[in-house]
């Protein structure tokens, strides 16, 4: 019987990135001027040419006559490859699909060169509740990304923005958005027969659902809860205050739970703030959300958006890094308000899978 097993995001197996060219993408109700985004994106790849080595780097683009304005000569350091797909969205994150151990539990396994019959990927289903009119084309999007790759596809039922999944291997925090999507009487039966699937389909100890804060569209983990090692998962924190109330009583819930269910996993605070910006698809933007950094390896690195949370965030990343992983690179990430305006950040606008 075949087993899988999740792969975390600071996990060295993965080794490629998927990243979409936001030229041709921002439609006219977006009001987020594209010479903004593509200005992020440039500013990006930049980030990474400095502080990877041989990284590979797969650039979708709607047309190939895109890719001649991106000069592969300009990175030096990353393995870049153009890959003609239509979508809507820059979050990638979300409707591309899942690498998968294939019958190697993680916890067994050393971090070694793979065989090609013990590595697969996942490809969920796409289907957002809060932006229903790009659904279609982005699944579909997902869908040739991952037949474009040398691994295996599975296509799986499952109702999944895969931004809305962390894990170390053995215990996966998911919110009650992708019980919503899945469960749709929401009886306790029906609850427990999908847990249980989830379980059982990726070997897992844990499965834990958090609750969605009130007002947010999304509901994915990836701005609330996510494992920074296989014993540490890092939440916002916010202010005792009358300005953040609702937040500070939503995350002081998340940590009562966290400590329930997951009483050996540490929790890490991050100084974090809120916007009451809101964009035309009516999304509140990400501004002040840490939680949302990119991984690759040992660098880890950190959306910034000039406000007084920066330095914060930063502080108790580093002394993190000093006490409990002084291999992790901290590298800063400027202006990431110019993404977190369309309603997330750096995770959300990348994905990480394995180069077979």
């Amino acid at each position: 019987m075949i087993k899988y097993t999740l792969i975390p995001d600071y996990s060295p197996y993965l080794n490629k990135l998927n990243i979409v060219y936001p030229l041709g993408l921002v439609s006219p109700n977006t009001r987020s001027p594209r010479e903004s985004l593509l200005d992020f994106f440039y500013y990006f790849l930049d980030t990474l040419n400095c502080h990877e080595r041989g990284l590979k780097v797969n650039i979708l683009v709607q047309k190939y006559p895109h890719s001649k304005r991106i000069n592969k000569n300009n990175y030096p350091n990353l393995q870049i490859t153009f890959v003609e797909i239509e979508c809507q969205d820059v979050w990638i994150r979300d409707w591309a699909a899942m690498p998968v151990l294939v019958n190697v539990p993680q916890k067994n396994k050393k971090f070694t060169s793979l065989k090609p019959s013990e590595v697969s990927s996942i490809k969920t289903v796409y289907d957002p509740t809060y932006c229903p009119v790009k659904q279609e084309t982005d699944n579909e999007a997902g869908l040739k990304l991952a037949k474009s790759s040398r691994l295996r596809v599975e296509y799986s039922n499952l109702k999944w923005d895969l931004g809305n999944f962390t894990t170390n291997g053995d215990s996966l925090i998911i919110t009650e958005k992708f019980i919503e999507a899945n469960a749709e009487s929401g009886s306790e039966d029906e609850i427990g027969d999908l847990l249980y699937l989830l379980k059982d389909k990726f070997s897992l100890t844990n499965v834990v659902v958090l609750p969605v804060e009130e007002n947010d569209m999304v509901g994915h983990i990836d701005s609330i809860c996510r494992f920074i090692d296989n014993h540490t998962v890092v939440i916002p924190q916010y202010p005792n205050e009358s300005d953040y109330e609702g937040e500070y009583n939503y995350i002081q819930k998340i940590k009562e739970i966290l400590k329930k269910c997951l009483p050996l996993i540490d929790v890490l605070e991050i100084p974090s703030d809120v916007s009451d910006k809101m964009n035309p698809e009516e999304i509140y933007s990400a501004e002040g959300c840490y939680v949302n950094y990119f991984r690759v390896g040992n660098n880890l690195y950190i959306p910034q958006y000039n406000i007084y949370e920066d330095d914060q965030a930063l502080t108790v990343f580093k002394r993190y890094s000093r006490m409990r992983n002084p291999e992790l690179n901290l590298i800063p990430i400027n202006n990431s308000n110019k993404l977190a305006y369309l309603g997330g950040v750096l995770n959300c606008f990348t994905n990480l899978t394995i180069d077979s």
